[in-house]
């Protein structure tokens, strides 16, 4: 068992990851698949692929973002056994159709590479408000997701279906912009 997946099972066991099933019926089955960080980029995001093979070959990938907020740089470095500090997550409740999945993963994935997520324990004070004052350095582990599947509210309607949850295990680095 890798530390990624370890770090996310350990977080759902001590209930600082929720599980999106308080409106399910029945949980007939559950299951825990992994998805390396690269294959889920290149499976979810449309990134170029000369870019994610470069990214990936060096394992690291730098996007820089620049907004009417300013300018900054969010690096993202891929170590499954990493010393992690705080999961993402994204969840999604469905009929089954994988489109919702891949949906699911894009969200947090594009939550990671533009740096709209972060650890509000180790966050500067101000980061919330301002984070183009600052570059951020990830270590992202694989994708952990977990469905549930059987009967569930979807939509209003008891009907069965497939409850997934997508946690990245990560750590992250700010670094103070200077301007």
């Amino acid at each position: 068992m890798s530390r990624s997946e370890e770090f996310v099972l350990s977080r759902i066991e001590q209930g600082g990851i929720m599980l999106p099933i308080s409106d399910v019926d029945v949980i007939e089955t559950s299951n825990i698949d992994i998805l390396p960080f690269w294959d889920a980029l290149k499976g979810c995001i449309n990134i170029d692929e000369e870019f994610l093979k470069s990214s990936h070959d060096n394992n690291l990938m730098a996007i820089s973002l620049k907004s009417d907020l300013g300018e900054r740089t969010c690096r993202v470095k891929y170590d499954p056994e990493g010393d992690f500090e705080y999961c993402a997550t994204e969840h999604s409740k469905y009929d089954g159709t994988l489109l919702f999945a891949v949906e699911m993963i894009s969200r947090l994935l594009t939550r990671i590479i533009t740096g709209d997520t972060y650890n509000s324990n180790t966050a500067p004070i101000d980061y919330a408000e301002n984070p183009f004052n600052y570059d951020v350095n990830f270590i992202a582990g694989d994708v952990i997701i977990r469905s549930d599947f059987g009967r569930m509210n979807i939509n209003g309607r008891m009907m069965a279906g497939q409850s997934d949850i997508a946690c990245l295990p990560l750590s992250v680095e700010y670094i103070k912009r200077e301007d």
